[in-house]
């Protein structure tokens, strides 16, 4: 059930995805991620190594409960900065839908796990 579940919803994430970019002509995404502020490059490299700390520190954490979440949080936070410096580009809006994938991913695992 875990595995139609996580089709299911990765299916979701790139049909709406692709919807998204047709209906409001935004530009593909590069694959490497350009931060537009050093504040924000800081910011993400804090979260993620107090995510690998935490899973390190911690003996019950778990990865693979931990790693949907990290998605989200990094997600919203380069939503958060295409909001703030590149809004006409709409790319915001992909890493929110982005965002929220992962987090019924997680919510999905932590629920069948």
């Amino acid at each position: 059930m875990i595995w139609v579940s996580i089709f299911v919803i990765t299916l979701l994430w790139f049909f709406i995805g692709r919807l998204v970019k047709q209906k409001l002509h935004i530009p593909k995404r590069t694959w490497g991620y350009k931060h537009e502020r050093k504040s924000f490059a800081i910011l993400f490299y804090l979260m993620l190594i107090s995510f690998v700390l935490f899973g390190v520190l911690y003996d019950n954490a778990n990865p693979f409960l931990l790693f949907p979440f990290l998605g989200v949080l990094i997600n919203l936070l380069f939503s958060v900065e295409q909001y703030l410096f590149k809004k006409q580009e709409k790319q915001y809006l992909l890493y929110l839908l982005d965002g929220a994938a992962w987090l019924f991913l997680g919510i999905t695992v932590y629920m069948f796990i």
